[in-house]
């Protein structure tokens, strides 16, 4: 039997902060790396909700909204939090010594120069945050814009901001 549908009687809150504390850090652990398509955030962005909703014990006949659930448990959308994550992450790196081997394995992905593998481009974490970038009118495609995001990471405030806006655009697509 799961935690819950025990016969304890436990508060939808407690719930949630159990679930908070012990499920979701498992389920987004090193959540910054990961280069992930447009179909696995909405798979993990359901699961989440499904989870919420088991908490509250929301069953089908019963209805919420996903806006609904997530205010009732001062949630956020699970990608989100992932994407902020990830910017989080890439400001640490750019941040580094360039001699670290974060930041050479970028400079690398950069330089490289080659045969393109055969059929759809692979969905890795620099094209997941050139797309975050295009939403605000920036590019991550060469080392020179990967120096010029260098640059600016070095300024923390500005840092914040330019990944602020990348989460505002991210939400304001989930919520329309």
């Amino acid at each position: 039997m799961s935690l819950w549908g025990t016969k304890k009687k436990l508060t939808g809150k407690t719930k949630i902060r159990i679930y908070n504390s012990f499920v979701l850090p498992i389920l987004s652990y090193n959540c910054g790396t990961w280069g992930l398509t447009k179909l696995e955030n909405q798979k993990l962005d359901s699961f989440h909700r499904s989870q919420l909703r088991a908490a509250l014990n929301i069953r089908y006949p019963q209805k919420i909204t996903n806006d609904n659930l997530y205010k009732l448990c001062n949630s956020e959308i699970l990608s989100i939090e992932i994407l902020k994550s990830r910017w989080r992450l890439f400001g640490h790196i750019l941040r580094m010594d360039v001699a670290t081997p974060a930041n050479i394995a970028m400079e690398t992905y950069f330089m490289q120069c080659g045969d393109a593998f055969r059929g759809r481009p692979r969905t890795t974490l620099p094209s997941v945050l050139n797309q975050d970038l295009k939403t605000i009118g920036r590019k991550l495609e060469t080392a020179d814009d990967l120096d010029n995001l260098r640059e600016l990471a070095k300024r923390r405030g500005t840092w914040r901001r330019l990944w602020d806006s990348i989460v505002v655009h991210a939400a304001q697509g989930k919520l329309n």
